[in-house]
């Protein structure tokens, strides 16, 4: 079998190679119940890898009277502090970064100063 010859290879940073994924889904439970909107997990589940827009459409929707800047702010400081002491790796991630077959980019909807930080917090910041 013959493996397809690439010039690189692009990762993804949140949800592909850290797990922001399950850190956002657990401070933004306890945002809203912060301020006063408690939410369930599957009602989390509609905000995962939606744009900002899309999920103050959702939210509002939902929850209409919810302070939605107050809710942005206590969502955004709860991760923050969040991550500085548990933003795990996704499993195989390091492996995967290891091998290093191909030159490798990192692609992000992070701004660069967020994601060189999230990159030094797990020690991936090595592989880019």
């Amino acid at each position: 079998m013959t493996l397809p010859q690439f010039d690189a290879v692009f990762f993804d940073l949140d949800g592909t190679l850290i797990d922001t994924e399950t850190v956002a889904l657990r401070t933004g439970m306890a945002a809203f119940a912060e301020v006063g909107f408690p939410v369930d997990h599957a009602f989390m589940a509609r905000l995962v890898g939606v744009d900002l827009p899309t999920a103050a459409g959702i939210i509002g929707a939902a929850l209409p009277g919810i302070d939605h800047p107050a809710l942005q702010r206590v969502w955004r400081d709860g991760f923050t502090r969040a991550i500085e002491t548990d933003l795990p790796l996704k499993l195989g991630a390091v492996q995967l970064l290891a091998v290093r077959l191909a030159p490798m980019a990192l692609v992000t909807s992070s701004g660069r100063a967020e994601a060189h930080h999230k990159l030094q917090l797990t020690g991936l910041d090595v592989y880019f």
